[in-house]
């Protein structure tokens, strides 16, 4: 399988993934949600040398799951649009390797 097409999986994976949120549960009286949301951050930074490089604070990380849970919609539109680009990138990258096998393909018909 070429990148192009394990991200072109990759997407369609996840808008389906996606896609479970506000979607009825059939054994269930509920729609689907967004369960489960961890953040861990963590910010390279050095005061001085020999002093602490990496930083974590996960009081900042839970604000940063309320924020991601209250901006679910436009937060999840954007990954996959990022997921979407990166696919249709890569198939781009491979036109020239394709273009190529096509020739070779018709070469082989005409014998």
């Amino acid at each position: 399988m070429s990148k192009a097409d394990t991200l072109r999986k990759a997407h369609k994976d996840a808008v389906e993934y996606v896609g479970y949120i506000g979607r009825r549960q059939h054994h269930l009286n509920s729609d689907g949600k967004l369960h489960g949301c961890k953040v861990e951050t963590e910010i390279n930074f050095q005061h001085s040398s020999g002093s602490t490089n990496y930083w974590k604070h996960s009081d900042f990380d839970k604000a940063l799951e309320k924020v991601i849970r209250i901006n679910q919609d436009s937060l999840f539109k954007q990954a996959l649009d990022i997921m979407k680009g990166e696919a249709d990138n890569a198939l781009l990258e491979e036109e020239e390797a394709l273009r190529e096998r096509l020739k070779d393909i018709e070469r082989i018909k005409k014998g």
